[in-house]
């Protein structure tokens, strides 16, 4: 790699050296954190989810390998669109809620869910949007702007089972 020039910056990533504009560093720097370390975050979190049905980390991991060598596969193949499947892609409103309510004792996942969903709604196909952004309304914690105080159903749900 050949050393940075002056408005350039250097980074190594995944073994392979870079060379960018300091100006589009800033953007490089959050993707390769979500797709490294918050990517692993993201799967650390599922294997919680998994150890409530029972699963062991080692069996979740096992499970979820498969899953993911494909997602991954068709993913670098056909873009993201094509290997979005599951209930916001259908729309379906009612298996999301059910999750939702799964995860009410699971807070951390439970958020991770709301803002991939939500996520998923900005960036890929979903039917229902309408009924999808109400639900994660409906489960999302907000706050008043006076009293800082969580308000809603749903917030009230999760502070009565905390």
């Amino acid at each position: 790699m050949q050393p940075a020039r002056r408005g350039e910056s250097s980074m190594t990533w995944a073994e392979k050296s870079f060379t960018f504009a300091k100006v589009t560093r800033l953007a490089i720097t959050p993707f390769a954190t979500m797709v490294c370390p918050l990517l692993v975050s993201l799967l650390a979190t599922a294997e919680k989810v998994a150890a409530r049905s029972g699963l062991s980390s080692a069996g979740a991991r096992r499970r979820l390998m498969p899953i993911l060598r494909q997602i991954v596969a068709n993913y670098a193949q056909l873009g993201p669109a094509a290997p979005f499947t599951g209930p916001v892609r259908r729309g379906d409103v009612e298996t999301m809620r059910w999750h939702l309510r799964a995860l009410a004792t699971t807070p951390h996942a439970k958020e991770a869910y709301l803002a991939l969903a939500g996520a998923a709604l900005q960036n890929l196909p979903a039917r229902d949007r309408t009924g999808i952004r109400e639900l994660l309304n409906q489960f999302s914690p907000r706050k008043t702007r006076r009293s800082g105080r969580r308000t809603g159903r749903a917030s009230r749900q999760s502070t009565h089972q905390s």
